[in-house]
């Protein structure tokens, strides 16, 4: 896939000091969950809970990404440094120099740079993000980090080719969705007719990808549906999901019971507080009701892989 041609670029503002000394500040958040509650607040007191425009984030990796500061994804990358440090740390214990990295669903490219950042130069990531604001400010952080490693494609993924309207909702550029309906009778901020295309034809004669990450709200099976050969090959080694309805239903649906046929191992993060990560097989975390809303799926039997994920490989599934 080439990257589409450039659209100007997007100006950042500058925070005012408060602001600055106060994202120093809450970047210290030890927990994996509730970044976006601690930048939300973090803006109050520094006075820019209302603030706009496009501001650079210093990221906890290193790198830095352009994002919106009226938006939950922008506000928690500013203030924190993330938006999801668990998924952060699932990345960094499964991608290593070298490796093919697909985000479907990029959005302002968080995960993306991070992916980037464990691939190295030597690695790839396909990135693919179909709403052309975030494609643009993506772009522009993918420049000013120096990530020649990324291949930008600004389409979306699904069960088949063709077009889709997507639908962003007001104040989370996060829960962007092709979902038919999803936003009915919800504040919907802007709708883009966009461009859809299979992972299996992506990605077509590129080798096995290491990991996985969508996160396209409730457009995950049928990413993964568009995904057949590769996994009937087993050529996605580990896979990164958001899953609500296993979480709200308490058993496993569509997108990690596919995952399952194909002879994944299924593990989920628990919704909880926590300055230690622990996976826990989705079996065990629904039976205790601790099952995330994050699910990662690990194919084979790679015990070394098993032991960085804090996981025994031993373990029967």
């Amino acid at each position: 896939m080439t990257q589409i041609a450039t659209s100007p670029a997007i100006e950042a503002r500058r925070m005012p000091a408060a602001a600055r000394l106060a994202a120093h500040a809450s970047r210290r958040w030890p927990f994996y969950s509730g970044a976006g509650g601690v930048a939300r607040a973090t803006a109050r007191v520094a006075g820019v809970e209302h603030g706009s425009g496009f501001v650079w984030a210093p990221l906890r990796g290193g790198a830095k990404a352009l994002v919106p500061l009226d938006d939950l994804v922008g506000r928690a990358a500013y203030f924190v440094g993330d938006l999801d440090p668990k998924l952060s740390w699932v990345v960094s214990r499964i991608l290593k120099l070298g490796d093919l990295a697909v985000d479907a669903g990029a959005n302002f490219g968080l995960v993306t740079l991070s992916m980037a950042r464990q691939v190295g130069p030597t690695g790839r990531v396909e990135a693919f993000e179909p709403v052309p604001t975030f494609a643009d400010a993506l772009r522009q952080s993918l420049a000013e980090n120096a990530f020649s490693q990324v291949t930008l494609n600004e389409m979306a993924l699904g069960e088949a080719p063709g077009t889709a309207e997507i639908a962003i909702p007001a104040g989370n550029t996060g829960g962007a969705s092709l979902v038919p309906d999803r936003y009915d009778g919800g504040a919907v901020t802007a709708r883009h007719t966009v461009t859809v295309t299979t992972l299996d034809a992506a990605l077509d004669g590129r080798g096995e990808v290491a990991l996985l990450k969508i996160d396209t709200e409730g457009f995950e099976a049928a990413v993964l549906r568009g995904a057949e050969r590769l996994l009937s090959q087993k050529a996605i080694r580990a896979v990164i999901l958001e899953d609500w309805d296993t979480a709200e239903t308490g058993t496993l649906a569509e997108p990690g019971a596919l995952l399952a046929s194909h002879g994944y191992r299924i593990f989920s993060i628990p919704k909880r507080l926590m300055v230690r990560m622990r996976l826990l097989p989705v079996d065990e975390a629904i039976a205790t009701h601790k099952v995330g809303h994050d699910l990662v799926a690990l194919r084979g039997k790679d015990a070394a892989l098993f032991r960085r994920l804090g996981l025994d490989p031993a373990q029967k599934p």
